[in-house]
């Protein structure tokens, strides 16, 4: 089970139905979209993005949840300590030998550094809490600014692609 985690600037809650409108806000937006790539839910039916209603992106927590529930992946809520403003989400959509981790930042956070130190926190996490020995991210080829912060978290881009979204990699143990 996950639990709550801290930085400087930001709590990492573990998602949960009660951000539901922080991920509608989040997910309702088409830069956030453009690159996230297809979404399913728990059932393997299509998410349309960008969310059009708040039971749209509810349907992503629920795939989260399912996903905890089982131990093969988690997602945190990004929370601004100061303010309790809802700025995004990091987590795995997979845990094991080989986790691979994703996130996604509301567009008026962009830039500040925000993600870097989420995902410092929940990297680690998964090095308390799991054996997982190495990491892996796809992030599609347009997106640079991702491929920029998947590369300054230590990661190597490699030849492998899923669904035209580039592999970064690296060694945790």
């Amino acid at each position: 089970m996950i639990e709550q985690l801290t930085t400087q600037r930001m709590l990492l809650q573990p998602l949960k139905l009660n951000h539901s409108r922080g991920m509608f806000e989040l997910w309702s937006q088409p830069e956030v979209c453009v690159y996230s790539g297809r979404a399913e839910d728990r059932h393997g039916d299509e998410i349309v993005l960008p969310a059009r209603y708040a039971q749209d992106s509810d349907r992503i927590i629920d795939f989260f949840l399912h996903r905890q529930a089982e131990g093969s992946g988690c997602r945190w809520a990004l929370i601004e300590a100061e303010g309790g403003a809802f700025l995004g989400i990091v987590g795995f959509n997979a845990i094991g030998q080989t986790s691979e981790i994703a996130y996604h930042l509301h567009p008026k956070y962009w830039g500040q550094g925000y993600m870097r130190e989420a995902c410092i926190a929940s990297l680690d996490w998964l090095h308390e809490h799991c054996a997982s020995s190495s990491l892996e991210a796809y992030i599609d080829a347009d997106n640079v600014p991702s491929q920029k912060l998947a590369l300054g978290l230590g990661m190597q881009q490699s030849a492998a692609e899923r669904d035209g979204s580039l592999r970064f990699s690296m060694q945790l143990r």
